[in-house]
């Protein structure tokens, strides 16, 4: 839903001239959408993975990959959901499992070592798997709250924020997974090169120097991360005046900030801890 593309179609042709439908159904040399989405219903990036599939099939010259304003649609989709703000909220809540996976291992082994009596019997993955679902339990419960109170202080339909709030989180979301694997990229790049000599039958490389310097890539996974967040605050801000239907919104800003803000200062904490931790 943030990118910066997107696969339209030209409406007009597909009523009056298509007859096959071979963008959606595909035939038998080609397949079909993989999201069973036909081109002429698309008017969000929801369900589009952008494979472009619709595009080579037309014979028409109906669909069209187009460059757009990139986070327009999260505040402009027409018909939000709240499977998609559960979706973004759970997002959310399993980055500090992907970002501290090497601590979670040695957390769930210390749990184990301190109440033998009590976890030493279960299994690893069980309790791994009661940590990941609670923390998407915790996050799921924040935002619910958040959502009942905002819902209470501005007078707007608790159901309608509960649906379109999530949306302002992609950007914030996106900006802190982006950090956590570029720093990934930088220090493990090398290997690209050296799985480039064992093919062409040179010898192998143990190891490699990174891309650039770590303070370098902390530096601009802080850009990454702040560009998300003020994002967020943009969609934020854009989302609660569509709600509003315009006025002065500023009072009714302060909660989802302050949540945003939370959010970002988690993120880059947890964020640094698993630099220092994996690398």
């Amino acid at each position: 839903m943030p990118s910066i593309l997107e696969v339209r179609s030209n409406r007009h042709l597909c009523l009056n001239r298509c007859e096959d439908h071979a963008c959606y159904t595909g035939d038998l040399d080609k397949a079909g959408c993989p999201m069973f989405r036909h081109p002429f219903m698309v008017d969000n990036n929801r369900d589009c993975i952008v494979c472009s599939r619709c595009i080579k099939n037309c014979n028409k010259h109906s669909v069209h990959l187009n460059v757009r304003m990139a986070p327009q649609e999260l505040w402009d989709i027409e018909a939000p959901r709240r499977p998609d703000s559960f979706l973004i909220v759970s997002l959310g809540a399993i980055f500090f499992l992907f970002a501290l996976h090497t601590e979670l291992f040695e957390f769930i082994h210390q749990l184990q070592q301190t109440h033998p009596a009590m976890l030493g019997r279960l299994p690893f993955a069980l309790i791994g798997s009661m940590i990941f679902f609670g923390l998407i339990f915790i996050f799921q419960i924040g935002y619910y709250l958040t959502v009942n109170l905002q819902a209470s202080l501005t007078r707007i339909d608790r159901s309608l924020i509960l649906r379109l709030l999530g949306y302002g989180f992609i950007p914030i979301i996106l900006g802190v997974y982006l950090a956590v694997y570029f720093e990934i990229f930088v220090s493990q790049s090398w290997r690209l090169i050296a799985n480039f000599r064992e093919i062409i039958g040179l010898a192998e490389v143990q190891g490699g120097a990174r891309l650039i310097s770590p303070d370098a890539s902390a530096l601009i996974q802080v850009f990454t991360v702040a560009g998300g967040f003020f994002a967020s605050l943009y969609a934020t801000h854009r989302i609660i005046d569509r709600l509003k239907g315009g006025g002065v919104i500023t009072r009714d800003l302060v909660l989802p900030y302050s949540l945003l803000f939370g959010f970002t200062i988690l993120f880059i904490f947890f964020m640094k801890t698993s630099r220092i931790i994996l690398f």
